[in-house]
């Protein structure tokens, strides 16, 4: 028997179930999860959390190809019944928690990017960056599900799952050696030629930086569409997934995530179609 969950405000596509069944005739299969699609037209927000998607599901599909994948998606995860654990009480991410123990316990969990589920985009940026930072600080309590006897897995786990949370702190590091690279004191004539080369460069990624971040908060600031929501909505994302990233990976370390799941805010239902995974 297959137990499949899902969430109450995902849409499925036709034989979405029975594409998310067929890897079962594996017995190393131990579960299965499928792409979760944004539906179009919700804007800047709408656009760049689909491209985040598209992103995830060619990575899982090289993940499938070399064993397996690091994570699932709760809306869309099917798994076999006498495989089932309820997580034990505190644990935030449960979906990712299973994900884990059957990985740990050298069975496969595989990416269907046939089965599609779609959904709408959180209601605001904000909304946004709440759900991703609890996601963020859920993964850790998994660490001791690491299976050590598989070192390619335990490579993409750390890689595509714990590692990435650190992104912000080497964002916040490069800004500051930017900006200490301009402030310190210099004597040219003494100076090494490549520090003398060095400083234009400096300052000419100083100003890339300060104007990635200057998008970044005016896409924050204002509801654009067209040419310029555009322009905006990549640095925004970037910015708020590493912002969630930062939080999360706070909140991790000093114990103040609540395990209580708390709904994000969607947007109202339209007559806009599904973004395609890639």
């Amino acid at each position: 028997d297959i137990v499949v969950f899902s969430d109450a405000n995902n849409m499925y596509a036709p034989d979405t179930i029975r594409e998310m069944i067929k890897p079962f005739a594996d017995p190393e299969v131990g579960a299965t999860s499928g792409a979760k699609t944004i539906i179009k037209g919700d804007g800047a927000l709408g656009d760049s959390e689909g491209l985040y998607w598209k992103y995830e599901s060619y990575i899982k599909k090289q993940e499938t190809l070399t064993g397996s994948i690091t994570g699932v998606v709760g809306e869309l995860f099917a798994i076999r019944r006498d495989l089932f654990a309820s997580p034990p009480d505190k644990i935030i991410n449960d979906d990712f928690y299973m994900a884990m123990q059957l990985i740990h316990h050298n069975y496969r969990v595989v990416y269907v990017p046939t089965a599609r589920s779609s959904e709408r985009v959180s209601l605001s940026a904000e909304d946004e960056v709440n759900r991703r930072s609890r996601i963020v600080a859920g993964r850790y309590q998994a660490l001791n599900l690491l299976p050590f006897k598989r070192p390619l897995v335990v490579w993409q786990i750390v890689s595509h799952k714990l590692l990435r949370p650190l992104v912000p702190l080497a964002m916040i590091g490069a800004f500051v050696a930017n900006v200490l690279a301009l402030l310190l004191p210099s004597n040219s004539a003494q100076d090494h030629p490549v520090l003398r080369l060095g400083r234009p460069f400096a300052a000419l990624f100083l100003a890339l930086q300060v104007t990635f971040y200057a998008l970044a908060w005016l896409g924050n600031q204002l509801s654009l569409e067209g040419k310029l929501g555009k322009l905006l909505y990549l640095p925004t994302f970037l910015v708020n997934s590493n912002r969630a990233a930062l939080i999360g990976l706070y909140r991790m370390v000093t114990k103040r995530q609540s395990t209580l799941w708390q709904r994000a805010q969607r947007r109202e239902e339209s007559t806009a179609t599904e973004d395609e995974p890639t």
